[in-house]
């Protein structure tokens, strides 16, 4: 994993937003088989008022902005 950012949505104070950026699909998926993350996969349903929502962005290249 590259990074990971959680924080709180600005327009929705009842949603979270979790950002997670890894290097390729492989790394992501060593990620997901963690015991951590399962863990938590199985806690979220009750600490939930929803089913979570993800999408994933593939990125082919990027460059600074500044």
């Amino acid at each position: 994993m590259i990074s990971f950012d959680i924080g709180r949505d600005l327009v929705d104070e009842n949603s979270i937003l979790a950002v997670e950026v890894f290097e390729d699909e492989a790394a992501r998926q060593r990620q997901e088989s963690l015991p951590e993350v399962a863990r938590v996969m199985q806690l979220l349903p009750g600490a939930l008022a929803g089913p979570p929502e993800a999408t994933v962005f593939h990125v082919e290249s990027s460059a600074p902005a500044m």
